[in-house]
């Protein structure tokens, strides 16, 4: 019995795919010959009994993928559930802490912004008819469009939840703007084909705590004046092990600055920009909202329209609060944020700022300039403003009065917000309180539907967009909402 083992054992071993009679003349090398037919007996009384036949990892990969392809149609899917072997695990396993500690050194951030738990009844069939791109595209878009989608409804079919937003949800294209701890990107939305800002943060740039609560603030500010036409509007955000991504609305006209080419422009054309731009501070005051910093680097124009952005230094407050913290760009800065011991309230710095902008649109320059910052401060402090570039201009009166009372050194004195509503030179304006928009209530059916032609069920849909959750269906419903305007 004993040979009788030795002698199969020995067979699993030298196993290979020649034909029998090859492997059982090895075999029989080995052994002797009448363990050779006891072990032929055996074999006969247990014919149930085989050898698997060895499968390179390549085909049984290709296998394997083929049969969850089957189930999404002819395209082939990279859905990233490939097995993973054991030796893979084992030296995953066997990382040293060294290894380790690049990725535990970014944790996790954000935190859910209002996400619900996905729990998804059971999911129907799905045949992906997508809805028509509203927007000018290429083949590779496409392409990827098609996939994204698949792998969006496969995962919510079989694993019973919605997945996350990942970068390649998104293409990045090239750089659209830079900051102290951050890029902003253009980038095309997948799904849609539409164009986003992206602002990608490296999380290795947020070590400090305060660093973090700004960055969340920031996120903060943003959603709540997603719903104001006069702000960009905050599509979604999510973190990878390294970077957070804000994604955002792109406004295809550009910043003032590049409009104007500081340049000035006709008082007509001014006082359309700046009576949106009072109209954005009355939204900052009714939120307890300081921007600054207001500049034309951060108003962005669409068509007639224009759109604050950039809230990376904003802040909320309690009314009468002092504020000792030093922060926006010196030529639009308040000379109480620069000189004050005691702190400043802000809401009068922002009317300062909205000042040096208005300037800078009538007059074309700067109204406090300097060889250095020791002698911009200086100025800024003096508050003495060029009459005569202003009377080559041929402004009106009233718009100069206006500048002279929004650059007034003494917050305390400074014109007031209602007083610039009600102001001579806004008259014809007839600016009225700005209302909230009602996007929750009155939901468009009609780019629900066709959310759903991506995979999602139409009742998360409409949690998440109640919720006001900052997961992709927002995303899409917003881009799609835009679209059809």
């Amino acid at each position: 019995m004993n040979q009788l083992k030795k002698h199969i054992s020995v067979k699993c071993i030298n196993f290979n795919t020649q034909s029998t009679n090859i492997r059982s003349r090895s075999i029989s090398n080995q052994v002797s010959k009448n363990s050779t037919d006891r072990s032929r007996s055996v074999s006969k009384q247990c014919p149930a009994i085989k050898l698997p036949i060895p499968v390179k990892k390549s085909e049984t990969t290709s296998m394997t993928n083929s049969k969850q392809i089957s189930k999404l149609g002819k395209v082939k899917i990279d859905l990233g559930n490939n097995a993973t072997s054991r030796s893979q695990q084992t030296t995953k396993k066997s990382r040293s802490n060294s290894q380790l500690s690049k990725e535990e050194s970014f944790p996790k951030i954000l935190p859910d912004f209002g996400r619900m738990e996905t729990e998804l009844l059971d999911s129907q069939n799905f045949f992906l008819q997508l809805p028509e791109i509203h927007f000018p595209t290429n083949e590779d878009i496409i392409k990827e469009r098609l996939i994204l989608a698949n792998r969006i409804a496969y995962t919510i079919k079989t694993k019973k939840r919605i997945p996350p937003s990942t970068p390649d949800f998104y293409k990045s294209c090239y750089v659209i703007g830079k900051g102290a701890f951050a890029k902003v990107y253009l980038g095309i939305h997948i799904l849609t084909g539409a164009k986003v800002a992206m602002k990608i943060i490296e999380k290795s740039t947020l070590k400090s705590e305060s660093a973090k609560k700004r960055l969340l603030l920031e996120i903060t500010i943003m959603k709540i004046l997603s719903q104001y036409k006069q702000f960009t509007q905050l599509y979604e955000v999510f973190e990878t092990k390294q970077q957070i991504y804000i994604i955002m609305e792109y406004v295809e006209g550009g910043d003032l600055m590049k409009w104007t080419k500081e340049k000035p422009i006709p008082e007509i054309q001014a006082k359309n920009i700046f009576n949106q731009l009072i109209l954005a501070l009355q939204i900052f005051q009714t939120h307890n909202i300081l921007h600054r910093d207001i500049k034309l680097d951060n108003i962005l124009l669409q068509e007639d329209s224009i759109k604050i952005c950039d809230f990376g230094v904003s802040r909320q407050i309690i009314k009468g609060q002092k504020i000792l913290e030093q922060c926006g760009t010196p030529a639009y800065m308040a000379p109480e944020i620069l000189f004050s011991k005691i702190g400043y309230e802000g809401f009068a710095s922002d009317i300062w700022s909205s000042g040096v902008l208005l300037y800078i649109l009538l007059v074309g320059k700067v109204p406090f300039k300097g060889n250095n910052m020791n002698e911009l401060n200086h100025n800024i402090q003096n508050g003495q403003l060029n009459f005569i570039e202003m009377k080559k201009q041929n402004l009106s009166n009233e718009s100069v009065d206006l500048i002279k009372s929004m650059l007034n050194v003494n917050p305390k004195v400074r014109i007031t917000l209602t007083e610039i509503i009600n102001h001579q030179w806004l008259k014809d304006q007839n600016i009225k309180q700005q209302k909230q928009t009602s996007n929750i209530q009155n939901l468009d059916l009609k780019v629900i539907s066709q959310i759903e032609l991506y995979g999602y069920q139409r009742e998360f849909i409409i949690k998440s967009l109640q919720n006001q959750t900052l997961c992709h269906i927002n995303a899409i419903y917003s881009i799609l909402t835009k679209a059809q305007k």
